[in-house]
């Protein structure tokens, strides 16, 4: 019983490890797409530049907060319900795949 309760502090701060990093993911999309908000102001003539900069930031900052909501969904199910997570809830690659032209978001650039 001991070894499932030490498994399981090991499995909690890995979650938590990967709670930070997505949060720091997050915050780093946020202050981005606010950076694109500053350079390109909505009262100017917008420019395609400048659209398709906004655009790919809040595309950015949205798949962002959809990975910090899962991963804190995640987190709090082991820590309150003692859920363990499947072995594929954590994507090897931290760099978003591309299919077919789209992103893992189902955007397509």
């Amino acid at each position: 019983m001991g070894n499932w309760n030490s498994e399981r502090r090991t499995l909690e701060e890995l979650w938590r490890c990967r709670l930070q990093d997505a949060r720091l993911r997050l915050d780093f999309a946020r202050n981005y797409t606010k950076e694109i908000q500053r350079d390109f102001p909505n009262n100017e003539i917008p420019s395609p530049d400048g659209a398709y900069a906004q655009q790919r930031a809040i595309r950015g900052e949205n798949a962002a907060l959809a990975q910090y909501r899962r991963v804190l969904e995640i987190y709090t199910n082991l820590v309150t319900r003692g859920e363990i997570p499947a072995e594929t809830a954590w994507p090897q690659s931290k760099t978003p795949r591309r299919e077919g032209g789209k992103d893992r978001t189902g955007t397509a650039d």
